[in-house]
Parts: structure tokens; C-alpha cells; sequence
């Protein structure tokens, strides 16, 4: 297989893992708080808190994959 022909296929990949992982956390994360088993007191009873834990990394590897896009297929 060409590199070229490779690089989509990557791409795809990647992408797949990075949602596949954040749709799970995201509902492990809901599941969690609205079944109540967080202690009081404790910062993981805040579903901000805990949506904050799981939307920035997501944000990072997003804004990364968009620079990694962009060497790959150029402007």
C-alpha cells in the first residue's frame, strides 16, 4: 500500500479511536453522576467538574490532530 494510500486510512483510524473513547467516557461520566455514587464533599460529585476532565483532553487531541492533518496533506 502507497503512503499515500495510507494516510487516509490512518487518519480514519485515529479518528475512530479518539471517538470511540470519548463517547465512552462521556457516558461512563453521565452514567456516574446521575446514578449518585460520588462521595459528598468530594470534587467528582460536580458534573462540570467531571465533563471538564473528559472535554479538555479531548480538545487538546483535536486541536493536535488538526496540526498533524495539516503537515500531512499541506495547505
Amino acid at each position: 500500500m502507497s503512503q499515500i494510500g495510507l494516510q487516509p486510512l490512518l487518519m480514519l483510524g485515529c479518528l475512530l479511536l479518539f471517538l470511540v473513547s470519548l463517547v465512552t467516557l462521556l457516558v461512563v461520566t453521565w452514567r456516574r453522576h446521575r446514578a449518585g455514587k460520588q462521595a459528598d464533599g468530594n470534587f467528582h460529585s460536580s458534573l462540570p467538574v467531571e465533563m471538564a476532565w473528559v472535554l479538555v483532553p479531548a480538545l487538546m487531541v483535536l486541536v493536535l490532530l488538526w496540526f498533524i492533518t495539516r503537515a500531512f496533506w499541506g495547505d
